[in-house]
């Protein structure tokens, strides 16, 4: 999803595009407690990887499920994380108040994940298709939702669908370019060396 971002974004920027655990290509320990697949601990795994590589204050942008992990990354470490930039999500503790009763109908996928060991994967092969834009339909505001965690931060909204970084990259590249200037930006201001 992220090929053409990173691409565009490798010209000026280093760029690390990452699976999370259990995703794509990467490791996928055997959940032996709750923790194993947790976003702190997927977080945790994001925070190592720039480490090993020599890099200590980065930003992180991350797409739903990678979305969260950001959030969680930047709660747990933010001497390191300089800029969060967060596509296609609300904040936990709101989606799970937002999608109850009929508005789960939209994350149905959230919930069979949730399901012991195996049964995931037998049921996803019978499903064909499904569709996404559901923010809108249930009737809540995202920018206000996401002001009560981050009271400064930005919120642009886009015409792209859920695979934004797919569909809309030149966007998605800009969108991170003006909160990489922001993050450097605040980070000159609060510098002793001025």
């Amino acid at each position: 999803m992220w090929r053409t971002v990173a691409q565009l974004l490798a010209a000026h920027h280093t760029v690390i595009a990452a699976d999370l655990r259990g995703y794509g290509k990467s490791d996928k320990p055997i959940a032996d407690d709750p923790a194993t697949y947790s976003k702190r601990t997927m977080g945790d795994d994001i925070v190592h990887i720039t480490r090993s590589l020599g890099i200590h204050r980065f930003g992180v942008v991350g797409h739903d499920q990678g979305a969260l992990v950001t959030v969680r990354a930047g709660l747990d470490h933010p001497e390191e994380i300089t800029f969060l930039g967060i596509l296609d999500v609300l904040p936990t503790l709101d989606t799970l108040a937002v999608l109850q009763g009929v508005h789960a109908k939209v994350a149905w996928h959230l919930y069979l994940m949730a399901q012991p060991a195996g049964l995931p994967e037998k049921m996803i092969a019978a499903v064909a298709v499904i569709s996404q834009d559901w923010g809108g339909q249930l009737g809540f505001d995202a920018a206000t939702l996401w002001r009560a965690w981050a009271p400064n931060f930005t919120y642009q909204s886009t015409s792209s669908g859920h695979f934004m970084a797919e569909e809309n990259p030149d966007e998605i590249v800009a969108f991170i370019r003006e909160l990489d200037g922001r993050a450097r930006q605040h980070n000159e201001s609060d510098s002793p060396c001025q």
